[in-house]
C-alpha cells in the first residue's frame, strides 16, 4: 500500500473536519481514504457513504497504523492521501481582492508553527479573509498538522506562495491594495483605525512579529491594546480580533 501511494504525488490530510471539507469541496483528487473503526462516529459514517458515494478507495485499517503512515498522533482515526493543495498566482489574487473590498489579503511574515498556520488560516477563513499570502523559506510549509488545525479552511481559501514577501508587497501596493502591519508596539490602536480598501494584513512570526523592512513599507501600523497585564497575544487570537474589527467597519461603509 505504502509504496504505490509514494508513487503519486500527495499530501497527507488528517481529522474529521478536514477530511469531510477535503471530499465535500470536491476541489482534489483524492488518491486513498484510511479509516479506523475503533469507536462508533457518525462524522466517520458519513465519510465512508461519501467516499462510497464517488468511488474513492477505502481501507479499514488501526490508528497505529494512520500514525505511522502520516507522522500525526492525533487524527481522529480518519487520514486521506491526496493530490497536493493548489495554490493561487499573486496577480489573481490581487485582482479578487481588488473586485471585492471588504474581504482583506492576510500575509504571513515568518509563522513557523504549522499549528499556528493551521490557526491562522482558519480564523482567515471563518472570517471572511479572501486569501492568505506566504513566503517559501522561513515559513512553515503546509504539513499534515497545519491541516488537522486549519479543520477543513484550506480547501475553501485561496493561499499564494512567493519568494519574496518585500517584492509580492511592492506589487500589491501597484495593484491598488493598502498595506497594514499588525504589530504590538504600533503606535495607533486598532479600535482608532479606519480601515481603507482593497485592504492587506500582515501578522508576523512567533516571538518575532512583523520584519522591519515590511512594517516600514506598510501604509499604517497597527496594535490590539491591552486591557490587562499578559504582554501579548498567540498570532492567531490576534489576527481574530483585528480581523472582526475590520470587518466590522469596512462592512459599515
Amino acid at each position: 500500500m505504502r509504496s504505490r501511494r509514494r508513487e503519486k504525488t500527495g499530501e497527507w490530510v488528517v481529522g474529521i473536519n478536514s477530511v469531510l471539507a477535503l471530499l465535500q469541496s470536491g476541489n482534489r483528487r483524492v488518491y486513498h481514504i484510511l479509516v479506523s473503526r475503533e469507536r462508533n462516529d457518525s462524522n466517520i459514517d458519513r465519510i465512508i457513504e461519501i467516499s462510497d458515494e464517488k468511488g474513492f478507495q477505502v481501507s479499514n485499517v488501526d490508528k497505529i497504523y494512520i500514525t505511522r503512515e502520516t507522522g500525526v498522533e492525533k487524527h481522529q482515526g480518519i487520514a486521506v492521501f491526496a493530490e497536493p493543495i493548489s495554490h493561487i498566482d499573486l496577480d489573481e489574487l490581487i485582482q479578487i481582492a481588488v473586485e471585492d473590498t471588504i474581504k482583506p489579503i492576510i500575509m504571513l511574515d515568518g509563522v513557523e508553527d504549522p499549528r499556528n498556520l493551521g490557526a491562522i488560516v482558519r480564523t482567515a477563513e471563518f472570517l471572511g479573509a479572501c486569501g492568505i499570502i506566504m513566503r517559501k523559506v522561513r515559513q512553515s510549509p503546509i504539513t499534515s498538522v497545519a491541516f488537522r488545525t486549519a479543520e477543513g479552511a484550506f480547501e475553501y481559501i485561496p493561499v499564494s506562495i512567493v519568494a519574496n514577501l518585500a517584492n509580492a508587497l511592492n506589487q500589491i501596493k501597484e495593484g491598488g491594495v493598502w498595506a497594514v502591519s499588525l504589530e504590538e508596539d504600533a503606535d495607533m490602536s486598532l479600535f482608532d483605525f479606519d480601515p481603507p480598501s482593497p485592504l492587506l494584513l500582515i501578522v508576523g512570526g512567533e516571538g518575532k512579529g512583523v520584519s522591519r523592512l515590511l512594517k516600514d513599507m506598510c501604509d499604517v501600523n497597527i496594535r490590539i491594546p491591552a486591557s490587562g497585564k499578559t504582554s501579548s497575544l498567540n498570532v492567531s487570537v490576534a489576527l481574530g480580533i483585528a480581523l472582526n474589527y475590520i470587518n466590522l467597519k469596512l462592512n459599515k461603509k
